[in-house]
């Protein structure tokens, strides 16, 4: 079992470094061809995808051995990346990015699915952030460095988003040679169960109020200050005069920070108090959005934008705790099931009005509803924690009061 964990964080790294030096990169090229309105069309269509896929994946994987869902995922995500990356025609962007979301989600359940039993799903979470954050920093860094060197002798408008393209097809070609690196892989199956389904939600909805409000209030909103913000972040900086490798470099190192911060809190339980720690990641991503805002200087720009890239990866940390320490472990599938709908529900309006701010009002817009979004997901999410503590906790005294009437009969 080692061989295929080995294997399946390669790929899970792979992909991640390709898909976020696309989503980071891709913006520029539709920017400088000026077609930004383009990119937000696409990202939403991608988001569009990624909910058809989320829904339909519980009926994929029962026609699909792991292998083949795999392999024609990799291939249909290359496919939608060229041509997402055609900026001729809207059409291109709505086909490619439908296309990029339902198979991106794919590979990523597929791999969740086949790469860890229930009894060990915190460690995998765990290991998974991390692998995902230096992945992201590769990515990332690698992908500047050589966009900048080709930029160096060469028109960015010619040659940069092909390159990005290149190093995202490099990311995921590569695994097609994935049955050579281990022969059994071909038999392996789902370890557990999708637990998605619309009577599992509406029993959930019932069983526990509390936690699907918090659930909307992480996912939803929290996406939406996400995306409003992130599929820009690119643009912005360009006009705000940082170079392609400048942000790459803050961008990457930020998101190295926050795997290391995620590894050692939970390594050396560095967190006590897991719904303070993600409170707090709330407020220091508030505090990042009002530093873009108001400060002009590079320096503290830069600051803020490391504080926002490092705070987003650890709140995806000390959500982890919390699903697996404080609500009931048999409805976390369930719960992230549902996450992940209402997270890609939350991209389409998210990324509509960032692009919205950002062309008709002014990029300091784009920061301060970010920030007031994040504050007022991070404040539901604690009152909604805390109101099903105290729920769980209540329905506890009353089981237990129930068995000591029984034994007394």
């Amino acid at each position: 079992m080692n061989k295929d964990r080995i294997l399946l964080s390669s790929i899970y790294f792979l992909f991640h470094a390709g898909l976020m030096a696309y989503k980071l990169f891709h913006p520029l090229w539709f920017y400088e061809q000026g077609k930004l309105e383009y990119f937000a069309v696409g990202y939403a269509f991608m988001a569009l995808g990624g909910i058809l896929s989320r829904l339909g994946f519980i009926y994929i994987k029962k026609s699909f051995r792991v292998t083949s869902l795999l392999l024609s995922s990799l291939l249909v995500y290359s496919l939608g990346v060229i041509i997402s990356s055609f900026t001729s025609n809207i059409w291109y962007s709505i086909i490619g990015g439908v296309l990029t979301g339902a198979s991106a989600n794919n590979i990523i359940q597929v791999l969740y699915r086949v790469g860890h039993s229930k009894e060990d799903r915190h460690q995998f979470n765990i290991n998974k952030g991390i692998v995902v954050n230096f992945a992201q920093f590769t990515g990332v860094l690698s992908t500047a460095i050589i966009l900048s060197l080709v930029n160096l002798h060469a028109s960015p408008n010619l040659f940069g988003i092909y390159i990005s393209n290149g190093l995202v097809l490099l990311a995921t070609l590569p695994l097609l040679g994935l049955y050579l690196l281990n022969k059994h892989f071909k038999n392996m199956e789902f370890i557990h169960n999708d637990p998605f389904s619309l009577q599992r939600i509406k029993d959930l909805c019932v069983a526990y109020p509390y936690l699907v409000c918090f659930t909307l209030s992480i996912s939803f909103l929290g996406g939406m200050f996400m995306n409003i913000l992130l599929p820009f972040i690119s643009v912005i900086f360009k006009e705000k005069g940082f170079t392609l490798l400048t942000t790459g470099v803050i961008v990457s190192f930020s998101y190295l920070a926050g795997s290391i911060l995620y590894s050692a809190a939970d390594k050396y339980n560095l967190v006590k108090n897991k719904v303070l720690s993600f409170g707090l990641s709330h407020i220091l991503i508030v505090l990042s959005c009002a530093g873009l805002s108001y400060f002009n200087s590079p320096i503290p720009i830069g600051l803020s934008m490391g504080l926002f890239f490092m705070m987003v990866s650890y709140r995806r940390y000390s959500l982890t705790l919390i699903e697996n320490q404080i609500f009931a472990r048999h409805i976390v599938p369930s719960f992230k099931s549902f996450e992940g709908i209402l997270y890609f529900l939350s991209n389409i309006p998210g990324v509509c009005l960032g692009y919205y701010f950002y062309t008709n009002i002014n990029n300091e817009t784009v920061f301060l509803f970010s920030g007031i979004t994040a504050l007022v997901s991070g404040i539901l999410s604690l009152f909604f924690v805390y109101r099903n503590m105290v729920y769980m906790y209540n329905l506890y005294l009353q089981i237990e009061a129930s068995k000591r009437r029984m034994n007394y009969d």
